[in-house]
């Protein structure tokens, strides 16, 4: 499996982009932003394991995705996402507010063809929770996949 290195966004990708829902708050970004070196190091971490533990090899016989070969190794941040889980009826069931978080990494691909300047293959949506007492933040397991 590749080893999976963060870089800076491809002069072709969109650009980087940071969404802060208005329940979320400015305020309670604001609070996360001195965790943001320790989430992106979850983020490495959680792209590395969602590739070694799900890519598989073109000798496997598998239409499965992704593919371990075509990937180059390399990933960047294309978005992140801060956003609060609120319903009117999460106290009649002992929900409460939460307040979360995402960062979406864009997995490279080797070009497949002449002159290919997109080279996003692999999106990796990894999921985090805030906690708005403490100021802490915890990484919830969850990494969503797509083909992009």
């Amino acid at each position: 499996m590749p080893i999976m290195r963060p870089i800076s966004t491809p002069s072709w990708a969109q650009p980087f982009e940071r969404r802060v829902a208005p329940e979320f708050g400015e305020g309670e970004f604001t609070k996360l932003l001195p965790h943001h070196s320790a989430i992106m190091l979850i983020v490495q971490t959680a792209v590395q394991t969602y590739v070694d533990d799900f890519a598989v090899t073109t000798d496997s016989g598998s239409d499965d995705f992704p593919i371990a070969d075509r990937l180059s190794g390399d990933y960047y941040i294309a978005c992140e996402s801060y956003w609060v889980q609120d319903e009117p009826w999460f106290p009649r069931v002992g929900r409460e507010r939460t307040y979360c978080f995402s960062v979406m990494a864009r997995c490279l691909e080797h070009p497949q063809a002449p002159h290919q300047t997109d080279l996003d293959y692999l999106g990796l949506e990894v999921h985090f929770l805030w906690n708005v007492a403490s100021s802490e933040f915890m990484f919830t397991g969850d990494v969503d996949s797509s083909s992009i």
